[in-house]
């Protein structure tokens, strides 16, 4: 039989992993958190799962929790090719340059190289602020599946980028020798892709052949939709201008959480905070940072900006010109956002006493404050980098 690709539902006995801070990071960028921390539900989770089908193979994968590969079955046989001691070793091989627990991502069914279909899963990737794809598929007759992973700069800058692994190749190139978790720079317009091959017969697979005859679907615009991610790659697509077929970020996509930054694109006027809300999302690219030193804004509303220019320029290495914006920020509003900032700064740089009171004061605020989410990332972090913090908890 051909390669099939459709919907499912899959129930799972425990719930998926659990969410990460909702702090914005000011540690070692970029961010990579790994799925081990999970929620306990009292009863099992229902999510939205694809199937991948051929006549020797079944992969089931989950769009709404990065697209992990949950199952690789052997239908002849009726064994699971994908055990639990070896699961993550195949997340980390496909997923290892996403942040995790990873988001939810774009899904469709697109032409497979040789027949049958292939599953597309698209996003725009944090931190790195790069559009990504991954495509799995089982040709006809084997015991393999494929994963080819694309990575696209369309910004006008290069990118430093870390976590493909030794098989990535650029656009045009030579194969990149880069062990896992080393950053490497990504040049404008360029790209790299690599594939991976699990099952009983992956060691007998020829990579380089079967990547090249992947190479022209990669840009194949995808048919069916299985599964919608989110919205900043819609964003990013509409502050870019940018080209890229096989992946597209439709603007109906967007959403609440683009809403304030595609007014600050297109108005140049940075919003107020969100009613009953912790600040959203930050975005940091040299980009986003130029809108945000240009922008206007409502009387009232400029301690909010400066928090906001100040992740910027922090994520940038620009760490005086984020503190003096994260001070104006506190002078102006000394709210948990803008103290938990310079806190975290006093103690990169040093100042334990001082990181010490601006952490009690941001948690403080925070208490007063309709979110227990907010408050205890708060006291959690306060308690792993600073040490009085530490042992009073």
């Amino acid at each position: 039989m051909a390669t099939i690709v459709r919907r499912t539902t899959l129930t799972l006995p425990a719930a998926p992993p659990g969410p990460g801070s909702p702090l914005p990071d000011l540690g070692a960028l970029p961010v990579r958190r790994r799925p081990d921390r999970h929620t306990s539900l009292p009863s099992p989770v229902a999510l939205d799962a694809i199937v991948v089908e051929s006549d020797r193979l079944r992969a089931i994968v989950l769009p709404t929790l990065g697209g992990r590969l949950h199952s690789l079955s052997h239908k002849p046989s009726g064994r699971e090719l994908l055990p639990a001691e070896d699961a993550a070793h195949v997340q980390d091989r496909i997923y290892g340059f996403l942040p995790s627990p990873g988001p939810g991502l774009h899904a469709a069914s697109v032409p497979a190289p040789g027949g049958g279909e292939l599953l597309r899963l698209w996003e725009w990737e944090q931190p790195d602020d790069l559009p990504f794809h991954i495509d799995l598929w089982l040709p006809d007759g084997s015991d393999v599946l494929y994963a080819a992973v694309r990575v696209r700069n369309p910004h006008d800058r290069s990118v430093l980028v870390d976590g493909w692994p030794d098989a990535a190749v650029p656009g045009g190139g030579d194969p990149v020798r880069n062990p896992v978790g080393k950053r490497s720079r990504l040049q404008s317009g360029a790209e790299i892709s690599w594939l991976e091959a699990y099952g009983p017969s992956a060691a007998e697979a020829s990579l380089d052949a079967v990547h090249e005859a992947w190479l022209p679907v990669a840009d194949t615009e995808p048919k069916e939709s299985l599964a919608t991610g989110s919205g900043w790659g819609a964003l990013e697509v509409e502050r870019g201008r940018f080209r890229l077929p096989g992946t597209p970020f439709a603007p109906s996509t967007l959403g609440e959480e683009q809403k304030p930054w595609l007014g600050l694109l297109l108005a140049g006027i940075f919003p107020r905070p969100p009613r009953n809300a912790p600040p959203g999302r930050p975005l940091v690219s040299p980009q986003w940072r130029e809108l945000l030193e240009t922008a206007d804004t409502y009387s009232g509303n400029e301690w909010y900006l400066e928090y906001y220019l100040g992740l910027a320029q922090w994520h940038a290495g620009d760490r005086a010109q984020a503190i003096r914006s994260w001070e104006r920020s506190a002078a102006r509003h000394p709210g948990w956002a803008a103290l938990r900032a310079l806190a975290f700064a006093d103690q990169e740089s040093g100042n334990a006493a001082r990181a010490t009171e601006r952490y009690l004061a941001a948690i403080a605020d925070a208490e007063r404050a309709p979110h227990a989410e907010i408050l205890t990332a708060l006291r959690r972090e306060a308690a792993a980098v600073t040490p009085s913090l530490s042992r009073r908890s």
